[in-house]
């Protein structure tokens, strides 16, 4: 796990600490800029950079915090993030 509060609000980190998440959840999911077919109809880009992410990923519309965006990385990481919602990663889509 990378070493950030997993208590905090991902919305809320430094920008140094979403640059850790950022390159922690990209190795996890195959890095960044890594393309994924998914099937013939269907694939998914990793985030370009850790730039790209830092300024994008986080902007969330409830508070997440950094062990839901682990516990959801985790689950996805399997299919490189084609299964875009496995159990465990409700909290990001602000679903209770």
């Amino acid at each position: 796990m990378p070493p950030v509060d997993p208590a905090a609000d991902a919305r809320k980190l430094s920008d140094s600490d979403k640059a850790v998440l950022c390159d922690w959840m990209n190795e996890k999911l195959g890095g960044y800029g890594l393309m994924t077919v998914c099937s013939p109809s269907e694939s998914v880009m990793n985030l370009p950079n850790q730039a790209v992410c830092v300024a994008a990923f986080f902007n969330f519309d409830c508070k997440v915090t950094v062990e839901e965006v682990e516990t959801c990385t985790i689950a996805r990481a399997p299919s490189h993030a084609c299964d875009r919602n496995p159990v465990g990663c409700h909290h990001l889509f602000c679903q209770p």
